[in-house]
């Protein structure tokens, strides 16, 4: 009775194993071209202190009364600078404007309820 040798399963595999080692094509990715940093004048920092104090005071008046600004739902990158002057501007329609510009992150109603 004579035996076959079976194939080995490394030799098979398609990644191209070889007898004794591996070969392996490595593909390299493409990477995006890293965005250039905002400058420093553009910038807005958290307030610290007195103006982090009437931040935090805006905003628990706010979230209190459940009240719905344009600040909030359009996700505005000055929040901090406004509300700390406290400053706001509300929604008196609820969440959603009408307007729908294309720059705002708020949500457009085209025929909202009765006020």
């Amino acid at each position: 009775m004579c035996l076959r040798e079976k194939p080995s399963l490394l030799a098979s595999h398609p990644f191209g194993m070889v007898e004794g080692g591996a070969t392996m094509t490595v593909k390299k990715l493409k990477m995006a071209p890293e965005r250039p940093r905002l400058p420093e004048w553009f910038r807005t920092r958290l307030p610290t202190g007195e103006q982090a104090r009437k931040f935090n005071q805006t905003k628990a008046t706010v979230d209190e009364n459940m009240l719905n600004t344009v600040c909030q739902e359009a996700r505005c990158p000055n929040i901090h600078e406004c509300w700390a002057a406290k400053d706001a501007t509300f929604m008196v329609a609820g969440q959603e404007c009408t307007r729908g510009c294309r720059f705002c992150a708020v949500g457009t109603i085209k025929t909202p309820p009765p006020l």
